[in-house]
Order: C-alpha cells, then structure tokens, then sequence
C-alpha cells in the first residue's frame, strides 16, 4: 500500500519540494505492483512482444502491397523489351542499307551484317539474333529485306511481334508474328 499523503507532513519544505513530495507519491501509487503468482491467478504477459493476430495482419497488408505493385513493375519490364526490340529493328534497317551501299545486294541474314575480321555493321549480340528477350531474324535479296522480332517467351519477355522492311516501317502484331499486313507503329 502507498503512504497517504499527510499535508501536515509537508509543513517546513519550499514550494519546490512539496510538489516533488506530491508526484512523489502519485508515481508510487500507480506503478504495478509485482508480487508472488499464486498458481490461480492469469499469467502476467509482457507488452514487449507482438501478438500472432497482428502479426497476421502486418503480412496480409504486404501480400497486397505485393499484388497491387508486382504486375505493374513486370508490365514496366515487358514495355521496356518492346522498346528495345523496336529500337533494336531499326538499328538493324540502318545496317542493312549501309550493308546495299558496299554491296549489290541487302543482306541475306544477320551474320552478314557482322564479320568478326571485316566489317561489322552491328554489334556480335545482335548479330547472334537475340536481345533483351526478343529474337531477331532478317532475310534479303537484291530488292530488299525484311527483319522480324518476335518474343523469347511470348506474353513474359513481351507481347507484341514486330517487323521492319526496307521502307523504313515498323509494323506490329498482339496475335502472331508481324507481316506487312499488320498495322504501322
């Protein structure tokens, strides 16, 4: 039990003193008191740790964060394929006609635009026909060329087909690969 706070106890202190002999005793009389357990009694518990519903909780709110944010950033992903693909095509045309420049006609393939000892049009990725999850075929003749780029893994690395030919026009297809039927980009 806590002492009772006497007035007549605090005859003779200053002001000062009286209020710390007053919080004195407030803070003595609401501090818990911890003495034996009897077995009947609940266990005290301590407020230190987290309990498993809020535990619960606190993963249940990241799963959603995670579902909302995932799909989002693999779109971002695929967006950044296509560009690169698209980029990629016209890289390649630029070559190719570079490449009719020298020669008498376009290139038959992509190895023809890269040689390790002569001239290399573009760089040896490219010229090994995939990048950055897209893959690259080019076919030509005297009279021109056409360069497709369909997805590594359809609908993961990418989504959509694209094509150039030796007008300079890039096409695109969601369904299948790109010919010159499909609408202009």
């Amino acid at each position: 039990m806590t002492k009772a706070l006497n007035v007549r106890h605090l005859k003779g202190f200053t002001p000062l003193e009286k209020q710390r002999q007053v919080l004195n005793v407030l803070f003595h009389s609401f501090r818990r008191r911890r003495g034996p357990v009897s077995k009947m009694s609940t266990p005290r518990y301590s407020p230190a740790g987290f309990t498993l519903v809020e535990i619960m909780v606190v993963i249940a709110v990241i799963i959603v964060v995670a579902a909302i944010g995932v799909p989002g950033i693999m779109r971002q992903r695929v967006n950044a394929n296509e560009a690169a693909a698209v980029a990629a095509l016209k890289t390649l045309s630029a070559a190719s006609v570079t490449y009719r420049a020298t020669h008498t006609a376009y290139p038959a393939n992509l190895s023809d635009l890269y040689d390790s000892d002569g001239a290399q049009y573009i760089d040896s990725t490219l010229a090994s026909g995939i990048r950055q999850g897209y893959n690259f075929t080019l076919q030509g003749d005297e009279d021109g060329f056409n360069v497709t780029a369909s997805p590594s893994k359809p609908n993961i690395t990418g989504t959509r087909y694209f094509m150039i030919d030796f007008y300079g026009v890039i096409r695109a297809s969601g369904t299948g690969p790109a010919d010159e039927s499909s609408p202009a980009i």
